[in-house]
């Protein structure tokens, strides 16, 4: 019984300091004429920042340099995030993190997937259920905005979204859409250039998150280091990579900068294999708009020895 009683005071303590956070952000919402919405990764608060403009305010939940895949929401975000209107965010269980936010702020969860043709199949066994009835259940890659085609149709659907939120400004929206759609248009058209002069199109990444890339822009994922997202692979796995890297004479893996890399510099000290970095989420200083991420992968997949 004693040792119960610090863990009581510290869930109420919790209670109440998210309480408190709750009602502070009510009595005193940001003094601004802005719409306030929240982004679950990087690419996201980018292209709603090229719609909305200067009429809506985007907060980032996921923070540089963390994995949604890993990502844990503290109370402490929750709180931070309780004036938002939307929470705008992938969806197909990548950011199931962002339900903790919702349920502070009333803000409803908006996943920008409703007009992309998403690639999905039978998924993993490392995350299908056990529920014998529930075999049969597919997996939806979640990493859709990794094709510039696809970023396009979720500019689209943020239009609709943020003038349903905000119907006095939908023009707006439509014509910071339609100006960023054209330097999309170029962007796509600009990687393909890129994409052409790659040599080496069979590829090994580190997880499942460059296929809408790789299918876009004509390459080959032939084998993931990591089965699932930071969940190393078995030493049986790491057989059948090294039967993979060989067959296809693959000279360069890829790493991610979100997700330890510990298991790819053991496995290629002894081959004569290369590392490079992908980056599927950006925000950081040369990566710090979706152009610029795009930009950045096509030239790491052209520049590979």
């Amino acid at each position: 019984m004693r040792r119960s009683l610090p863990l009581i005071l510290v869930t109420f303590l919790l209670l109440f300091l998210i309480l408190a956070g709750f009602l502070s952000a009510r009595v005193s919402p940001a003094s601004t004429s802005t719409l306030q919405v929240a982004a679950t990764i990087f690419p996201v608060a980018d292209l709603i920042a090229h719609v909305g403009g200067d009429l809506v305010a985007v907060h980032s939940i996921l923070e540089p340099g963390s994995s949604p895949h890993t990502f844990d929401l503290t109370p402490q975000k929750a709180i931070q995030l309780t004036h938002v209107t939307a929470i705008f965010g992938v969806g197909q269980g990548l950011d199931l993190w962002t339900e903790g936010v919702s349920r502070l702020s009333g803000a409803p969860i908006i996943s920008l997937d409703k007009n992309v043709p998403l690639l999905c199949g039978q998924a993993p066994p490392v995350i299908q259920s056990q529920d014998e009835h529930e075999e049969d259940l597919t997996f939806c890659d979640p990493h859709y905005w990794l094709s510039v085609p696809n970023a396009m149709l979720m500019v689209d659907q943020l239009v609709t979204e943020l003038s349903l939120l905000d119907p006095v400004h939908a023009d707006t929206y439509r014509s910071n859409a339609n100006t960023y759609l054209t330097e999309l248009t170029q962007l796509n058209e600009d990687i393909h250039t890129i994409a052409d002069s790659i040599t080496d199109r069979d590829i090994v990444t580190f997880h499942e998150s460059f296929t809408y890339f790789a299918k876009e822009y004509g390459l080959t994922i032939r084998a993931t280091v990591e089965p699932s997202p930071g969940r190393e692979p078995s030493p049986q796995q790491l057989v059948d990579l090294q039967k993979t890297i060989n067959v296809y004479n693959v000279r360069t893996l890829y790493k991610e900068p979100q997700l330890s890399d510990s298991v790819l510099q053991a496995f290629t000290k002894d081959l004569n294999i290369s590392i490079q970095t992908l980056d599927p989420l950006g925000g950081i200083p040369g990566r710090d708009s979706y152009s610029q991420l795009m930009l950045f992968n096509a030239h790491t997949f052209a520049q590979t020895p």
